[in-house]
């Protein structure tokens, strides 16, 4: 880790800290929907939670919003600091579920 700006992963690698759009190239269909939330090439996002439930919550400016683990998993970034957080390894498919996952959470409620 010699120098932060040569480094790039994926949004949804990122568990936690700031970072810096590089490249929205692979989400050309949502680029205007993208554009309209302040999700730009060269913006500086934060991710307060990642990957939880399948969302990203991220802090763009002042304003929060949830970001689909899908789209996020196209979208290239940057660390600007280093006191970033990734996703541990084998969760990229596999969105953290916490205690109860969705079937767990429905077998849970009915009795099942």
């Amino acid at each position: 880790m010699s120098s932060k700006g040569s480094e790039r992963f994926f949004l949804n690698n990122v568990r936690w800290g700031r970072c810096r759009i590089v490249d929205l190239s692979g989400c050309e269909t949502q680029k205007s929907k993208l554009r309209s939330i302040g999700l730009i090439e060269s913006a500086v996002v934060e991710v307060m939670r990642g990957s939880a439930e399948g969302m990203l919550i991220l802090l763009i400016g002042e304003s929060r919003m949830g970001l689909s683990n899908s789209l996020a998993s196209r979208i290239v970034v940057e660390p600007i600091d280093e006191r970033i957080r990734f996703v541990d390894g084998g969760e990229e498919n596999n969105a953290v579920k916490g205690r109860f996952g969705r079937r767990k959470r429905y077998r849970y409620r009915t009795g099942w």
